[in-house]
């Protein structure tokens, strides 16, 4: 681990964008990141800064959670193209822990 001068962890992110899921399926298609990080629109190949901001928020929900907020994997190639795991009312993380502050769970 590293530490600042104050005896900090000091976190680093970083993707350099060379992922690529592989599969043997015939109906899986190729898109260009992880799924379950992925916003909805960029399974229609649409990508954005606003892509990114999502993939933030998947990324804070999974760590507040231990779960990602919607299980992409449990969907076929139609439902995600359509928007259909979006369109459950996702879980919030204080249903996860009582101790998660409300102002997170508004965030």
């Amino acid at each position: 681990m590293n530490y600042n001068d104050d005896e900090d962890i000091i976190i680093k992110i970083s993707d350099f964008g060379f992922a690529r899921e592989l599969s043997s399926k015939s109906e899986d298609f190729e898109v260009g990141g992880t799924k379950p990080y992925m916003a909805p629109e960029c399974f229609k190949g649409i990508f954005s800064t606003e892509s990114d901001v999502y993939a933030v928020g998947v990324i804070f929900y999974l760590l507040l959670t231990a779960s990602f907020p919607y299980k992409i994997d449990e969907y076929e190639v139609e439902d995600i193209v359509e928007g259909r795991p979006w369109n459950k009312i996702l879980k919030l993380p204080s249903l996860f822990d009582e101790n998660i502050p409300s102002s997170l769970t508004r965030l």
